[in-house]
């Protein structure tokens, strides 16, 4: 409940202030294009509700549009192994929606608030609507790309085991600093209100910069973790033990020590003898 909160509290903040500061740019530009007569030609002053409105809602758009995009981009077009296809179609989905937004907008706006149309605003409007749909998309895609970047790099050699292959780490940024949790100190890897949580073998919560699973499944090997639904990865070592319920279900029982996850772990009947399996291997491997 507590980190349920805290996500929707830091979502409610970011959102806030991305709302905030559309529609003030949109404010100030709106007065600019106005007084350099760039929209509408009219003596004295007015608000220049027709810019205003034009700039904010393809504003507001741009932000969500692209968030959505992104979202469903990721599950299908990894970054990690086709970055070409996806700045492509993140580049192109942004450009198009924006695009579809501004000129809906831009006819009802003159058509509600003036009979004055013309061709040279329209165009100024839309190439500012694209100009600020794919900047943003730009920012998105190469701050993905750098985190990628900075996960890829091996960690520093013991002296012990030169030239050691380091099992790879699960990176995360907090404030300022990145944490670096290797996958023994992963224990538990869930999705809550568009948030990827992760909780450390100290039963300890991070709210990540992730926002789906499938940003962090490369790092996470299949004989330690399994993807019990869209929402939650465990680790074998997190496991209790499993229990058969109706419809062919298991529930996964955690350790005493994670049960303040607080909410049951199920598995579907199409995954259940897949989850069996996978717990059984290691079982046996430890018996042997």
């Amino acid at each position: 409940m507590f980190i349920a909160t805290a996500v929707s509290v830091k979502n409610a903040r970011t959102l806030g202030f991305r709302v905030s500061s559309v529609l003030l740019l949109s404010l100030i530009a709106a007065h600019y294009l106005n007084l350099f007569g760039m929209v509408f030609l009219e003596s004295g002053y007015r608000f220049p509700i027709e810019a205003f409105l034009i700039l904010s809602t393809s504003g507001l758009f741009i932000l969500m549009s692209n968030s959505f995009i992104y979202r469903k981009l990721e599950a299908s077009y990894p970054f990690s192994t086709k970055l070409r296809e996806r700045v492509i179609l993140q580049i192109c989905g942004v450009a198009a929606s924006s695009g579809l937004v501004c000129t809906l907008v831009y006819l009802f706006a003159t058509t509600v608030f003036t009979e004055y149309h013309s061709f040279q605003s329209f165009t100024f409007f839309l190439i500012i609507c694209f100009f600020l749909s794919c900047s943003e998309a730009l920012l998105m895609i190469l701050a993905r790309i750098y985190y990628l970047q900075k996960a890829q790099q091996p960690g520093p050699q013991t002296i012990n085991s030169p030239g050691a292959i380091q099992e790879p780490e699960l990176f995360i940024k907090s404030k300022k600093d990145i944490l670096r949790l290797s996958q023994d100190q992963v224990a538990l890897i869930y999705s809550s209100q568009g948030v990827v949580v992760v909780m450390d073998s100290e039963a300890t919560k991070y709210i990540t910069q992730y926002t789906s699973l499938n940003e962090i499944r490369e790092f996470l090997t299949a004989t330690d973790f399994f993807r019990v639904s869209r929402q939650v990865t465990v680790n074998r070592n997190t496991i209790a033990h499993l229990e058969n319920e109706a419809n062919g279900r298991v529930r996964i029982l955690l350790k005493s020590k994670f049960r303040e996850f607080g909410r049951p772990i199920y598995t579907s009947r199409h995954k259940s003898k897949e989850l069996w399996k996978w717990f059984a291997a290691e079982e046996l491997h430890q018996a042997g």
